[in-house]
């Protein structure tokens, strides 16, 4: 039958971690599931096995009940056999009324009920035979009547505790034609007896206990014999109530230590029990609780799991806080992009220098000079971006990081786009009759870098307005820590922003490699060239490195991603001009570009 039962579509009642999903006794079978097409299965399976095995099921009595805590639990249809079956509100299982809200009243009231007409048929039975001894009625009483009181009283009696023990006492008085306030005045009563001992009845009415514990042992010629070993005095202080005499207690008939009931060592915290197949019930395993569950007592059967913001320590006897991990400043990883941003930012603060110091020089105001200082100063702002991501998230940090650094780097990108398109327009500009003399000036060169910034900016505050970034605690991706991170919000969002700065990167280096060859005294479209092949195949290892990480080194990655990128821009493109100005300052005059360009014409 147990096979009938084990099907995938059921979802049997878990209690206490055991899984119930039938009960049997004699000829009663309990089916229990938690959902109505679970129940529904289990009922198909039961008409198959009963069918298999030439069984009959009575369908009149067969009846099905909803546990809910509604004020009207559901109405469902389930069907045996192709037999519709009754839903009802209460049920009577073994002998207790179960009700769908587990109140109990209808089993009590069926037991007040039928112990009722037992007290007053006995009662009639002692009014009709006038002699009749106490002790003969109460043993009925105790028989008849308190059995029928406390039948499964362990399932229903917490609620009526009471209201149990007022009925008893009406029951009783009635039986043995007791005042009604007789009982009040025995529980007042308080005196000694002839050897001393004082006599007294408790709240309930009962007298405090007074025990001998008693050892039955074999002796050595064959014969039972009893002893005291310790006793339980109720009138005693507490702590000295139960007294009980170690040493005269022989296990076996000569050990004085407990024996052990099995065959295998208790299982300590941190483990759980498993049965071993093929030897006895008292033979198990002990296996360690994996990582993230715990047994906090010995010889356990179930490891509990920790909370999400929890795990186990090395025993797996308890679970305490996770650890928090980010990228800090304070570790070896973080201080060295640290540093290595820092030191960026000294180099394109240098370069800065260099060019405001030598800007009247043909190497610095070639290829339009304010587009190398907007170059520069976007440069020092995506180095400096690179210091937001590390840190603890914040609100502010995971709003801004992203943005700040999408939209310093399309003004680097696009100042690099505007510093070819000048080389390309400037050539094609010497020919005559050519339509590109009107674009020959600052304005242009400046729209090319404000209008692709401007996008990226507008992409940046649709972000922030729809889903803005923020910061969250990821406790599933690492066993053991939370990792402290920052969510995209929309990771459509994140993707546009890339895939825009992608664009532009792509587009500058395609018309840098198409200028290469230009004729220019210090044309810059190959350095150009080097530092956008550069940056793209930076940024296209970037996503597949920022798929497979998480925790503090996918930030590591987006910061290196940033660092190396923005490094090929600052020394592809400015290293050539710095050697010129310190190493070759013969290059960097008027005549050595005089002599050159007639040199170029003659030829």
């Amino acid at each position: 039958m147990m096979n009938a039962f084990s099907i995938p579509e059921a979802n049997p009642v878990r209690v206490n971690g055991v899984t119930i999903g039938w009960l049997a006794y004699a000829d009663d079978l309990l089916l229990l599931d938690y959902t109505p097409a679970g129940l529904q299965h289990m009922l198909d399976s039961l008409a198959i096995y009963t069918a298999e095995n030439g069984l009959t099921i009575n369908i009149d009595k067969s009846k099905i009940m909803v546990f809910s805590n509604k004020c009207r639990p559901k109405k469902y249809s389930w069907s045996l056999e192709s037999k519709k079956v009754e839903q009802v509100k209460s049920y009577k299982y073994l002998g207790v009324v179960i009700d769908e809200k587990l109140n109990w009243e209808e089993q009590w009231s069926s037991i007040e009920s039928r112990c009722t007409v037992a007290a007053n048929a006995l009662s009639v039975f002692i009014g009709r035979n006038c002699c009749y001894s106490v002790i003969a009625v109460l043993n009925i009483y105790l028989a008849k009547i308190r059995s029928m009181l406390l039948y499964a009283v362990d399932i229903w009696g917490h609620k009526f505790v009471k209201r149990s023990v007022v009925f008893e006492s009406i029951l009783l008085r009635k039986l043995l034609r007791l005042p009604p306030r007789v009982l009040h005045y025995v529980k007042n009563v308080h005196v000694k007896n002839s050897v001393g001992e004082e006599i007294f009845f408790d709240a309930n009415g009962d007298a405090p206990p007074y025990f001998d514990l008693l050892y039955w042992h074999m002796t050595s010629n064959n014969s039972s014999r009893f002893e005291r070993v310790g006793m339980y005095n109720a009138k005693a202080l507490p702590g000295y109530q139960l007294t009980i005499n170690n040493s005269a207690i022989k296990w076996g008939g000569k050990y004085t230590q407990v024996p052990t009931s099995v065959c295998s060592e208790s299982c300590p915290q941190g483990y759980r029990i498993t049965a071993a197949p093929g030897r006895p019930n008292c033979c198990f395993h002990c296996f360690p609780c994996p990582e993230g569950s715990i047994t906090n007592h010995t010889d356990s059967i179930d490891c509990l799991k920790c909370p999400d913001d929890e795990w186990s320590n090395r025993k797996r006897n308890r679970c305490i806080p996770k650890e928090t991990e980010f990228l800090s400043f304070n570790e070896t990883l973080g201080l060295i992009l640290v540093l290595a941003a820092i030191l960026f930012v000294l180099n394109t603060t240098g370069v800065l220098w260099v060019f405001v110091r030598y800007r009247q020089t043909p190497v610095v105001r070639a290829n339009n000079l304010h587009l190398s200082y907007i170059l520069l100063a976007a440069l020092m702002m995506c180095f400096l971006c690179a210091l937001v991501f590390i840190g603890k998230p914040g609100t502010m940090s995971c709003m801004l990081r992203q943005v700040i650094f999408g939209i310093s780097f399309s003004l680097c990108v696009s100042s690099v786009l505007a510093k070819t398109i000048t080389v390309v327009i400037a050539f094609r500009a010497t020919k005559p009759n050519s339509n590109l003399r009107r674009l020959v000036g600052s304005r242009t060169s400046y729209t090319i870098v404000l209008v692709p910034t401007l996008i990226q900016s507008v992409i940046g505050v649709i972000w922030l307005w729809r889903a803005p970034p923020f910061p969250e605690l990821n406790m599933k991706s690492t066993n053991g820590k939370m990792i402290a991170e920052c969510n995209e919000g929309s990771i459509l969002m994140f993707y546009c922003m890339l895939s825009f700065m992608g664009l532009l990167a792509c587009v500058s280096f395609m018309v840098a490699f198409l200028a290469r060859n230009l004729p220019d005294s210090f044309n810059e479209a190959k350095f150009i060239t080097f530092s956008m092949l550069v940056f793209v195949s930076v940024w296209l290892s970037f996503i597949p490195a920022y798929l497979s990480t998480n925790g503090k080194y996918l930030v590591a990655v987006e910061i290196f991603a940033i660092l190396s990128s923005g490094a090929g821009l600052l020394y592809f493109i400015f290293a050539p001009k710095m050697y010129i100005i310190f190493m070759k300052p013969e290059m960097n005059t008027r005549e050595y570009i005089a002599s050159k360009s007639t040199l170029s014409n003659s030829n």
